[in-house]
């Protein structure tokens, strides 16, 4: 999701309307802060992972907290969303 967000920063200009997998048409701002999201919480489980946390141990230190009043209102509750980035590094 990062790459594809890089990607479509690199061919977006600041007034192109960005059509968005869910939810309505963006901006390439919007699309910057949603890069810089997913990187933040990657870099944050990467580092409670390579620490030696279990995906479970990640979880429970809830490393998306500050961001969930914005972002955890989307199809996965944080604590998956979690799950999933911990599965995927």
């Amino acid at each position: 999701m990062i790459e594809a967000a890089e990607r479509g920063l690199s061919m977006a200009d600041p007034g192109m309307k960005i059509v968005p997998g869910h939810g309505p048409l963006g901006t390439r701002a919007q699309l910057q802060v949603t890069r810089d999201m997913l990187a933040t919480v990657r870099d944050r489980v990467a580092k409670l992972k390579s620490a030696g946390a279990s995906e479970q141990e990640a979880i429970a230190k809830k490393p998306t907290a500050d961001l969930d009043s914005v972002w955890a209102k989307g199809m996965f509750p944080p604590d998956m969303f979690v799950g999933i980035v911990y599965r995927t590094l």
